[in-house]
């Protein structure tokens, strides 16, 4: 254990060094990647996801010990994440004992690059309790209609806020655990959970079958053995299935009624297309997306009468 102790109070010295060579450049670094060249930029993705790796490596490392020495309230490297972003920062040269420094000097940042893909991560400020005396002032409240609409016997439970500052951000990083993978996800309600996708968009006109649709044949298999027959029986080549299959992953239709901007949401034209939309464009497209939400938590709330925990994690997936 002194050994463990030992590399990890080494591991945060070099760490808190490297942060203060950083801080002491950081404000010469150049604002435009113009500035640099196609090799440069290269070799800095390369180098990015190189420590990139090695801090997940220590992020795995950390939580295996926390998970054979520590309960859950007293894992410290998420804590030491979530103390540093709400206001606590080390100082450079500061002497703290072993188990402030691990709390307090283990942070990442969000880093993008257009040829490498998130290398490190930042996490939300608001994963401890919110404090504010306006949130859930009143506790929750039951709805019986929403907007004039008759909810008849299907309520709407929602917390209640009286100020806008007082409701948290929908969307988290989550680190991920032994049962849910890391990523983008939201509570829509108490015990109910999603990981956000982020499926490619296809254009209607063109491509509107591209996995994009279930096969009526659920397995691959099954597919192309059925596909084979029918090219027995009538002759002619076996025909390539585009349809979406068990453990395939969906694509997104494009339609101008989504967006006035079809193509807002295709991976390829992302960079283009975000210039391109209007505020009517963005307003338009959470009316539909964020109406659905509602329907989820209706859905939720009324189908587990006894709440039980409900994770969903491969929404675009078959």
């Amino acid at each position: 254990m002194e050994k463990i102790c030992d590399f990890f109070k080494k591991l945060d010295d070099n760490l808190k060094k490297s942060l203060s060579t950083y801080n002491n450049i950081a404000l010469n670094l150049p604002k435009n990647k113009k500035c640099l060249s196609d090799a440069h930029l290269d070799e800095l993705a390369v180098k990015m996801q190189s420590v990139s790796a090695t801090i997940e490596l220590y992020k795995e490392a950390i939580s295996k010990l926390e998970d054979i020495y520590f309960s859950d309230d007293d894992k410290q490297f998420v804590l030491s994440v979530q103390k540093n972003l709400h206001g606590i920062n080390v100082k450079c040269g500061e002497e703290l004992n072993c188990v402030d420094s691990y709390k307090k000097s283990m942070t990442t940042q969000i880093t993008k690059h257009k040829y490498s893909e998130v290398l490190t991560r930042t996490y939300p400020q608001c994963t401890e309790p919110v404090h504010d005396k306006n949130v859930h002032k009143t506790g929750t409240i039951t709805l019986d209609n929403i907007e004039g609409v008759d909810l008849q016997k299907n309520f709407l439970e929602l917390p209640i806020a009286e100020t806008l500052e007082s409701i948290p951000p929908a969307f988290y990083w989550y680190t991920g655990d032994k049962y849910h993978k890391s990523g983008i996800y939201i509570s829509l309600c108490k015990d109910f959970h999603i990981k956000i996708p982020f499926p490619n968009l296809i254009n209607l006109t063109k491509e509107f079958n591209s996995k994009s649709i279930k096969c009526k044949y659920e397995t691959l298999t099954e597919c192309q053995t059925n596909k084979k027959k029918i090219a027995t029986i009538y002759g002619g080549e076996v025909k390539e299935c585009f349809y979406v299959h068990k453990k395939e992953k969906f694509n997104k239709v494009g339609t101008p009624y989504r967006c006035a901007v079809e193509t807002f949401g295709n991976h390829k034209l992302l960079n283009f297309d975000l210039k391109r939309v209007s505020n009517l464009d963005i307003k338009h497209l959470l009316m539909h997306s964020l109406s659905d939400d509602i329907l989820a938590i209706l859905w939720y709330q009324n189908k587990f009468k006894v709440r039980q925990k409900l994770v969903f994690t491969n929404l675009d997936t078959y």
